[in-house]
């Protein structure tokens, strides 16, 4: 597919914008009762939020704990979190050596994971993505845009979190992600500082902003795939400026050979392209439960402060009256056949009820925000296995979300090391999964992984049990299973001896078990008749 015209690209972003507008109503929603702070649909994004209308923090809290807990399992900040490994391609490949890939492993742990560790790792992509998992699960979606950095060698990728409010997508017939559209406001004089290869138009000079201070205006970003098999760029980035109904002007036009975008998804409808978060699908139960401490503070407060009734007989005047500990109020009355002047007043409500309420609907909260994974301080002692157990239901609860996020944040790794490729710092590779394989080694991809080396451990002690050692050793291959063990729970493979190294380790063995089975013979052989004769005179 060519290069998309302005019209084209105007009217297919009008749809696709229409098409993320239905979800409007409800995202906003779960930004007011999740995370008012940086509610994106409001008109001014930067000036605080009021949360009046918030009772309740339990929804805040675990959402930010939430995306705390994505960060800490899945791209920890302070531990190497990826590994590169041949692919499944090489490994069958009939022209290539098992030397060959152990040195291309090595290589790569060396010269090339090192490095990406080291990007990853960096302030930048911390802060960046832990904006892209909170906005993950509140809304559903999260956004990261990986762009070159040329104004800082030290660190020449730069890590932008995008408002999923500020996007459009846009997937192939299979799925996968073809288009992204972004809308957002750019003052003039920061479009040649974005783009340096914008060409500014003429309806974008000063004179027409005549009166305002600092113009802006909005841009349309559209980033998509051409899906030209001979071009090593497949992947065109446009900047356009609307100047017309259905008329544009591109600004800026550059060309990439991987996607600069990286798009998180939750879940997906069937037939859409998006699909709720976690908040989202725990909305009701934080709806309700807002309401619930808002009811349960108004009767609160009826409790605290009372609910009083007047006789209206002339005497009293309610407007002039102040319930404060030990005032007196003058009254003509405060009993007799025409009862007490003033009273209070019963309100026969207790806090039982609501607050059995509001437990249930917090722990429903924490558990569909995936808050609830450690049994709380209180109680009684609870064991590891209970603890390991919770961790496991865990892993089965976001096993389906976490293997959508690892496929995206492979797409983040790839279009790194393209980066990096380009400026020279690692050398030139195709991650594809097939030939390089990435592996995302965090904490939860660990668990997982423990749990298939557990049944191994398994097996292998049933089969000692039954047949003993010997039979086991025979039926295994250890060899292959201890390097299988260290692939899964993501040994560096400079700490595991290639096949040459381990050839060469078995002939050593060997030389020395000879040279011992040798001295043992000299030791054991009895002396000669010539050596055990006297020698005569």
């Amino acid at each position: 597919m060519p290069k998309m015209e302005v019209k084209e690209i105007l009217q297919r972003s009008k749809v696709a914008f229409e098409k993320r507008g239905e979800w409007k109503s409800t995202l906003e929603e779960c930004y007011e009762l999740a995370q008012p702070v940086i509610n994106p649909y409001v008109a001014n994004k930067n000036a605080p939020r009021s949360m009046s209308q918030m009772y309740s923090s339990t929804a805040l809290v675990s959402a930010n704990r939430a995306a705390n807990r994505l960060l800490m399992e899945l791209t920890p900040p302070d531990d190497y979190w990826l590994d590169m490994k041949a692919g499944p391609y090489l490994q069958v490949a009939p022209d290539v050596t098992q030397e060959a890939i152990d040195g291309l492993e090595q290589k790569l742990g060396k010269e090339v994971v090192p490095i990406l560790n080291l990007i990853f790792s960096s302030s930048n992509f911390v802060d960046e993505i832990w904006r892209v998992y909170l906005d993950l699960v509140i809304s559903g979606m999260g956004a990261l845009l990986t762009l070159e950095d040329l104004d800082d060698p030290s660190n020449p990728v730069s890590f932008e979190a995008v408002s999923q409010a500020e996007l459009a997508i846009e997937d192939t017939a299979s799925g996968k992600l073809d288009v992204v559209y972004r809308k957002r406001n750019i003052k003039i004089r920061e479009i040649k500082r974005l783009w340096t290869d914008a060409e500014i138009p003429d309806d974008l000079s000063k004179d027409k902003f005549q009166g305002q201070e600092d113009p802006e205006v909005e841009l349309l970003e559209v980033t998509y795939n051409s899906h030209e098999k001979k071009t090593e760029k497949p992947w065109i980035y446009e900047v356009i400026y609307k100047n017309g109904e259905g008329e544009g002007e591109k600004l800026v036009s550059r060309e990439y050979s991987s996607n600069p975008w990286g798009v998180l998804r939750w879940s997906r409808v069937p037939g859409s392209s998006y699909g709720p978060g976690p908040v989202m699908m725990a909305l009701p139960d934080i709806r309700t439960e807002n309401r619930v401490m808002k009811m349960v503070l108004q009767n609160a407060a009826l409790s605290i402060a009372g609910l009083w009734m007047v006789r209206d007989d002339g005497v009293v005047n309610p407007a002039n009256i102040m319930i404060t500990p030990g005032l007196m109020i003058p009254v003509s009355s405060t009993g007799g056949s025409m009862g007490a002047s003033i009273q209070s007043l019963d309100t026969g409500r207790g806090f039982d009820v609501g607050q059995i309420v509001l437990q249930d609907l917090r722990v429903s909260i924490k558990k569909i925000l995936f808050d609830n994974s450690l049994p709380d301080a209180t109680g009684a002692v609870r064991s590891p296995t209970e603890i390991i157990q919770r961790v496991k239901e865990l892993t089965q609860d976001i096993g389906g979300a976490i293997g959508r996020i690892t496929s995206d944040i492979v797409s983040i790794v790839r279009r790194v090391a393209d980066i990096l490729s380009n400026s020279g710092i690692i050398p030139k590779m195709v991650i594809d999964q097939m030939t390089l394989k990435v592996l995302v080694i965090s904490p939860l991809a660990r668990v997982q992984q423990m749990q298939a080396v557990e049944r191994l451990v398994q097996w292998y002690e049933i089969a000692v049990s039954i047949g003993g050692p010997e039979l086991a050793g025979l039926i295994a291959k250890l060899e292959e299973v201890l390097l299988w063990i260290a692939d899964q729970m993501g040994v560096s493979s400079d700490l595991i001896r290639t096949e040459e190294e381990r050839l060469a380790v078995k002939k050593e063995q060997q030389a020395m078990l000879e040279n011992m089975a040798r001295l043992q013979n000299a030791q054991n052989t009895p002396p000669s008749i010539n050596q055990t004769q006297p020698q005569l005179p």
